[in-house]
């Protein structure tokens, strides 16, 4: 079975270039102005009222798929740092349809929540686009073989049975895994995103992959067991 995990970074339109009728939605469950705030700094969690920025790569079984797919408005280049390759893109449509050829490639997508944003936000973006989706990267949640997608938020929480979910972030300090997050978090990724620093969400976007493998050797080692029971 080839394998690959990925990982998606997005960016929210500016909330004052919504429609009335969308502010007025984003922010009509809000009890206090705090909560306003929050709603008006939400729209990168949505694929409605956010895009796509990068995206980014990793197989244990084919070595060249090792690097980030991202946005940048201004150029198209290929840029190495030893086998890792980032790929940027003038466009969302561009960067979509890189995506589901080279997903095409790969039997089994390992994500951390990818069934809850990931994969539907690239679905929707995608439709948005034009872009035809041409995979089925949902699988059967609850299927315990071969599963197309292991989401490892669902696997660690034991598909809800425990009470409560936790970050990669959490699961990266109490596994001993290098942390992504220790020098930026996801909602910082629109700023930089308007600062033209897409580079640097690249490599956060592939720190967040590598996080994501090392987790589900964990996984795959200790707590995957199911394939081994007659």
């Amino acid at each position: 079975m080839r394998r690959v995990v990925f990982d998606i970074e997005t960016v929210g339109i500016d909330f004052d270039q919504l429609s009335e009728s969308q502010k007025e939605y984003l922010t009509k469950w809000a009890k206090d102005d705090e909560e306003v705030i929050t709603a008006k700094q939400s729209t990168a969690f949505y694929p409605l009222t956010g895009f796509v920025c990068a995206i980014g790569f990793f197989s244990p079984d084919a070595k060249e798929v090792k690097g980030t797919y991202f946005l940048d408005p201004q150029k198209e280049e290929v840029i190495k740092e030893g086998d890792i390759i980032y790929r940027s893109y003038k466009s969302e449509e561009q960067l979509l349809n890189h995506f589901w050829p080279l997903i095409n490639n790969f039997s089994q997508v390992i994500t951390f929540n990818g069934r809850v944003f990931d994969v539907p936000f690239l679905l929707i973006r995608s439709a948005i686009n034009k872009v035809r989706a041409t995979k089925d990267l949902m699988g059967y949640r609850f299927e315990k073989q071969n599963q197309k997608h292991i989401d490892l938020a669902d696997q660690l929480s034991f598909q809800g049975a425990m009470k409560r979910k936790f970050s990669l972030e959490f699961y990266c300090q109490a596994f001993n895994i290098q942390n992504p997050k220790e020098k930026m978090h996801g909602v910082e990724v629109s700023k930089l995103f308007n600062d033209q620093a897409y580079l640097e969400i690249a490599k956060y976007c592939y720190g967040d992959v590598g996080a994501t493998y090392k987790l589900y050797e964990y996984w795959e080692n200790y707590i995957n067991i199911s394939s081994n029971l007659c």
